[in-house]
């Protein structure tokens, strides 16, 4: 699954944003609820909504868990280059991704690497586990580097949507 970051196809007006900023403070609000707190119809609201869904601007409604609950208190970045850039090892490498169930996020990026992912995990010896299934894959990796997370300082759930 390839998850793309395309420009949406519809205009987004105020109380589109509104919809969205709301909804970002509280997924679970039903839409009788956003209604009364957007001062529109209950109908109105929910056409809106579905509009935002099937354009792609709103993506999903998911809990947001505290890693630290579980057994996978520590995070992980790697910036990491391919030496082999064809569309085979790229493929290869992406499924490896989707295969690691550490791997909570992974971006394809420009600049000296090619990666930027993040994983999560027990203990730093599960990532250098990690590291050695990847090197056995069969790919070459040009460049590996990794930082371990000391503190989130500001989480993606504080972006809010800009005004108009």
């Amino acid at each position: 699954m390839v998850v793309r970051n395309e420009a949406p196809e519809i205009e987004l007006d105020a109380m589109d944003r509104k919809i969205l900023r709301a909804l970002q403070a509280d997924g679970r609000l039903t839409n009788r609820a956003l209604a009364a707190q957007i001062s529109l119809s209950p109908s109105g609201t929910l056409s809106r909504v579905r509009r935002l869904e099937e354009a792609g601007i709103i993506k999903g409604y998911r809990a947001v868990v505290d890693p630290a609950l579980g057994q996978r208190r520590l995070a992980i970045w790697v910036n990491l280059a391919l030496a082999s850039h064809t569309q085979g090892h790229l493929r290869k490498f992406e499924q490896m991704l989707h295969n690691t169930p550490e791997v909570i996020h992974a971006w394809k990026v420009a600049g000296q690497t090619d990666y930027q992912i993040r994983l999560m995990v027990a203990a730093p010896g599960d990532w250098n586990e990690i590291a050695e299934r990847w090197r056995d894959s069969g790919l070459e990796f040009r460049k590996v580097e990794t930082q371990v997370e000391l503190v989130t300082v500001k989480d993606g759930a504080d972006w809010s949507v800009p005004d108009l």
